[in-house]
């Protein structure tokens, strides 16, 4: 039976332990016993190194089999996700349309009829989100840059979640710096952006509020921007801070409005803020709320 890299490494050990030992024993020896104990210790030293390279091998095939298999499930991933966007996509529509004529459905039938368009929705995000992961774990994640005006964007998606944020009665306070030009992905990092705002709004109680913040670090060796997203609600226990960007992970935190979480999104924010070679960072204490801030280079 072929030893497994634990038996290799178990018998590594062995041959070490036994080199110490004879080593010690040496000490008080004589020159016939020392030259006994030498070509112990050299047929030791040489059945060691055969060790060690079986053991490097099967570790190199190893982590080639790893990046096949990731490999694929990254294709499968994105296969899947993308195959299965369209058929869901034309659901998302025709219920729309439907929706436009609720007048001739009943109550109960329209509210079914709504609950078929929210369902899709939340499908249409996921499968989204598996696109983006896939993508920028193959390493495929390409950005489209532009000049644009990050200001202008971030007051749009404020806007647009604000009507996420009124049923908690959360206020949505805006301070920012104006940024009318600014290079990188508009879509990748609406997306970025849209993400946090939207998991600040999740994760807070009523009547608090959100801030965002945007101002130019230009003090530094490389001119930045610097985008914050605060909040005053749930916080993150420090023992999670460290596990929030793995995808599918989930705080045990739940939504205070009893929103859907994918566990994707933070995973991907720091993919796309990232391959903008900028970096996310967040500080949050429990019970008071967190601050999330993305540097990106200008």
């Amino acid at each position: 039976m072929t030893p497994s890299e634990e038996d290799l490494f178990a018998q590594e050990q062995s041959v070490l332990a036994d080199a110490r030992r004879m080593l010690t024993e040496s000490a008080d020896a004589s020159p016939d016993d020392l030259r006994d104990k030498l070509d112990d210790i050299t047929r030791q030293y040489e059945r060691l190194l055969r060790l060690t390279r079986r053991l490097t091998v099967m570790s190199d095939n190893s982590h080639r089999e790893l990046m096949e298999i990731t490999e694929f499930k990254n294709h499968l991933m994105g296969m899947a996700a993308h195959d299965i966007r369209s058929p869901v996509g034309i659901i998302l529509g025709f219920s729309r349309i439907m929706l436009e004529d609720r007048a001739s459905f009943s109550e109960s039938h329209a509210h079914f009829l709504e609950r078929i368009h929210k369902t899709g929705e939340g499908l249409i995000q996921l499968l989204d989100d598996l696109l983006a992961l896939s993508q920028s774990e193959s390493g495929s994640l390409t950005l489209t840059r532009e000049d644009f005006d990050l200001t202008r964007c971030l007051r749009d998606l404020a806007e647009t979640n604000r009507s996420l944020a009124e049923p908690k009665r959360i206020q949505i306070v805006e301070e920012l710096a104006e940024i009318p030009r600014f290079n990188g992905d508009r879509a990748r990092l609406e997306q970025v952006f849209n993400n946090l705002i939207g998991n600040a709004i999740k994760y807070s109680h009523a009547d608090t509020t959100v801030t965002i913040s945007a101002s130019l670090d230009e003090n530094g060796q490389t001119p930045a921007v610097i985008v914050t997203v605060s909040d005053q609600g749930l916080g993150i226990a420090p023992e999670e801070l460290d596990l929030i960007f793995r995808p599918f992970h989930r705080t045990v935190n739940k939504p205070t409005g009893g929103e859907k979480s994918t566990g994707l999104g933070l995973a991907i924010v720091r993919r796309i803020v990232e391959a903008h070679d900028g970096e996310i960072r967040v500080e949050s204490v429990v019970g008071e709320g967190s601050r999330f801030t993305v540097r990106l280079p200008i």
